[in-house]
């Protein structure tokens, strides 16, 4: 073989290896785009999902939301008394004839805040459920102006002493629940 076809031959390999080499770089390239493209989609999708779930958290509270306007929009009476029967569940005539005569026997008014100041002890009785101030050193002081509160402590005094707590209106409420 002569020179000259010697060279050729070398320019061949040359070219050969110059088109190899940038076909691979093409390769490479397009590669490192389609990571960097799938990487932000990846960005994407999750973004989505989050958004998907906070879009689903945002209608939970919207319907939370809803049902709360609905409680507060019912007369206070109303909402006691659906308080009382969440909290007190199947004892909840009971507790409802207790609380009915301990506002107020005859008019069946449950007075979230009413307070009697006429114990011989000087302790006053507070709330739906006249709770006295005894209690105050077990359950705090949130039972005397938080009517939710205070059928809280209500049900918790009556699940540990039954109706005990509240004998003195024992004639107002007996009948009631005798008739139940």
């Amino acid at each position: 073989m002569n020179k000259r076809n010697k060279s050729i031959i070398k320019l061949l390999i040359i070219m050969l290896a110059i088109t190899v080499f940038g076909h691979y770089a093409q390769i490479l390239k397009d590669r490192a785009v389609m990571e960097t493209w799938l990487s932000k989609q990846s960005v994407l999708i999750q973004q989505s999902n989050n958004i998907r779930q906070k879009e689903t958290e945002l209608n939970q509270l919207k319907d939370e939301n809803t049902k709360l306007k609905k409680q507060v929009a019912l007369p206070i009476q109303d909402r006691v008394i659906a308080e009382i029967k969440a909290v007190f569940g199947v004892k909840a005539p009971i507790a409802l004839a207790v609380a009915s005569c301990e506002n107020s026997p005859y008019n069946k008014v449950y007075n979230p805040l009413g307070q009697n100041h006429a114990n011989k002890n000087k302790s006053f009785d507070a709330g739906v459920f006249q709770i006295n101030s005894i209690h105050i050193k077990r359950f705090g002081e949130a039972f005397i102006n938080d009517w939710h509160e205070n059928i809280r402590v209500a049900y918790q005094l009556f699940t540990e002493q039954g109706t005990n707590p509240w004998y003195s209106s024992e004639k107002c409420w007996k009948d009631k629940v005798a008739s139940l």
